[in-house]
Formats: C-alpha cells, structure tokens, sequence
C-alpha cells in the first residue's frame, strides 16, 4: 500500500552506493521504493538491483523517469524507453513521467503528446508495465504559459482519452494540484477513475525568506506563488476529502511517500504519514 521516493530523501547518488539509507527506511517498516532512472539505477545494474533489494526482502514499485513528451526533441522518448525496460527488469508495474511545455494550446498539446507516446505504450505493454502521468507546476519557471495540461484537470481528462490505452493512467499528487491553484476536489471529479498513483506530501502557502528550506522543508514556487512542504495533515491540501474520495472509486494502488524534508525529520514524517492514510484509508 505504501512506498517511499527515495529521489527526495538521497537525491540523484546511485542506488548501489545507498542501500545502507534504503536498509534505514526499511527499518521502519516500508518496502516498496519509487527509484529514477537513469539516476538511482540503470538498464546495466537493474538486475543486480533488484537481486540486492530482494535479498532483503525489498521492491520497486515505481520507476520515475524525467521524460516530457510535449515538446521533445527526442531524448525524452529515449528516457522514456529506457525507464520502461528498468521497471521491466526490475519488476515494477509502474513508469512515472512528465507531460512537459511548450505553446498554450490544450487541444494541439494533447493532439502532438497522444501520437508520441503511442509506440511507447505499446512498449510499456510487452514489458507487462503502466505509464502513468503526474500532474505538476511550474516548479523551475520553465513554463510561465502555463502550456502543461496537467494543471487543468478536464484536459487531462481528455488526454487520457484521446489516448484510450489501458498501459496509461495517472499520477495524482494533491500538493501539486495546490501549489499550480487548481482545486483539487474538481480534480479528481474529473480524472479519478484513470488514477493509478498516489504521491503524498502537504502544502502551505510560504511568505518567508527566498530560500530553498525553510524549517528543514522543501519550499516550491509557481507563479510568483510560494508553498512550503510540511508534516501530513497540518497542511492546506485536502487530504482527508482525497482519501474519501479515492475510497469512493476503488483506488488500490500504492500512496508513494515524499516528505521533501530534512534528514534529521524524516523518520517522523515518514511513520506519521502512514499513520494517517492507514486511519483514514486502510
């Protein structure tokens, strides 16, 4: 029911050199990770990663790939390629992936991102694996058009069934919807039932100091807007509301945890995340 992304506990360190981290979160009590290729692993080192994690009893549940299709120039469909043949080897069932930015027209967009991903969902099908889409903001401000449709559920909507393939389905992440000032209840109204991913954090509006952390957590920007992550549940994301929902539709995949915090608060973070959901969800 649970994992942990490890990109956003130990960054882009090869997973070979990490498994003394990976053993620590372990410990808690979680066994299913969300890794990044090709940066925690490889094509040339998936089997020998998955022999090691499942030595100790320990899986992939996600691999995520820094892929945006919409506006590629090609690399990203090679990332996206990679990626499908790690999951493969790995034995996870799911690719996270990006939409990505251009010009600021949804039907165009939509129309451009179905035909390029096509032959690697026909991959992602061979591989036994689902591609699933995260919505997301203008975290780095390399979009201020506001060209990914993701922000925009109905959009979505539409392109996942423009692209009517059973290999591709959703990533929602709440927090992201509230820091791109999208109302995240009309959200999952709209795209609920393609979701097959959840990512987990909360979400503060932030007026401090510019910096990167602030209390040992992450702070993101969009619009000139600013969030700071914080502990589930003492956020402004709704979570209870998404909880109840996603019970609603049935939802039975993984609640993949990314705190965005300091070392030193994690563990904490991590337990009471669980604790939460399982209370509210489990």
């Amino acid at each position: 029911m649970f994992s942990v992304g490890l990109m956003e506990i130990i960054g882009r360190r090869r997973v070979l050199s990490m498994y003394e981290e990976v053993g620590r979160i372990a410990a808690l009590g979680f066994d299913t990770f969300e890794m990044w290729a090709p940066w925690n692993v490889t094509a040339g080192d998936a089997e020998e990663v998955r022999a090691r994690l499942a030595g100790d009893g320990l899986k992939v549940g996600c691999v995520a790939a820094p892929a945006e299709l919409y506006g590629d120039n090609g690399r990203s469909a090679r990332l996206l390629a990679e990626a499908i043949g790690v999951a493969h080897a790995l034995g996870a069932p799911l690719v996270n992936t990006y939409f990505g930015h251009g010009e600021r027209d949804d039907a165009d967009a939509i129309d451009r991102y179905a035909e390029a991903v096509r032959p690697l969902l026909d991959l992602a099908e061979q591989a036994g694996v689902t591609l699933v889409l995260e919505n997301e903001f203008d975290l780095f401000g390399f979009d201020p058009d506001h060209s990914d449709i993701t922000r925009r559920p109905d959009s979505l909507r539409t392109l996942v069934e423009k692209v009517g393939h059973d290999s591709f389905r959703l990533n929602l992440d709440p927090g992201n919807y509230q820091c791109s000032g999208t109302d995240v209840k009309e959200a999952l109204e709209a795209i609920g039932q393609y979701v097959a991913y959840v990512h987990v954090k909360d979400i503060l509006p932030f007026d401090g100091p510019e910096n990167e952390y602030a209390d040992g957590w992450k702070i993101f920007t969009d619009a000139g807007r600013r969030y700071v992550v914080t502990n589930l549940g003492e956020g402004s994301v709704p979570w209870d509301m998404v909880l109840e929902e996603l019970r609603r539709i049935g939802y039975s995949g993984n609640f993949n945890l990314e705190p965005h915090c300091a070392r030193d608060a994690l563990d904490e973070a991590l337990v009471r995340s669980r604790e939460l959901i399982t209370a509210r969800f489990g």
